[in-house]
């Protein structure tokens, strides 16, 4: 079981999909983007390009981030799971799913995210997956 759990972890945190997701944001970074990561850890990889949101931080730290990045044209914000929800984020157009997951609900909502209407707005969305793993289903 330990072995498992290792590999899903591997999985969820490849190093890969750090480089390619660093590529995404390179390429779109006159853009309002989002990260959604496996782990806390993993999110606070992005920290150095914007803001980090998670539910080890207090919920007033977490809503002055949100407030800051709102009032943003352009910039990153990396979550794990805590803006899978109940969380409104103003002018986003990039998204990136770095851990799959097997809630069909967290994954609409992650997408909704992004796919908010706004008038000439272009929305990217990006899922990255390792090949050959359950991520592809």
């Amino acid at each position: 079981m330990r072995m498992l759990r290792k590999r899903k972890s591997f999985v969820m945190s490849h190093p890969k999909k750090f480089e390619i997701a660093d590529k995404i944001l390179d390429a779109r970074s006159n853009k309002k983007a989002i990260t959604f990561s496996a782990t806390i850890k993993d999110a606070e990889y992005f920290k150095k390009r914007g803001y980090v949101l998670h539910s080890k931080q207090k919920k007033k730290e977490n809503n002055t981030i949100i407030e800051s990045f709102n009032q943003q044209t352009i910039g990153v914000l990396s979550t794990s799971k805590s803006c899978d929800a109940g969380v409104d984020i103003k002018g986003l157009s990039v998204g990136i799913i770095l851990s799959g997951d097997s809630s069909k609900t967290r994954t609409t909502q992650r997408i909704g995210r992004i796919c908010r209407f706004e008038q000439g707005k272009l929305a990217e969305m990006f899922t990255l997956v390792i090949k050959g793993t359950i991520e592809e289903t």
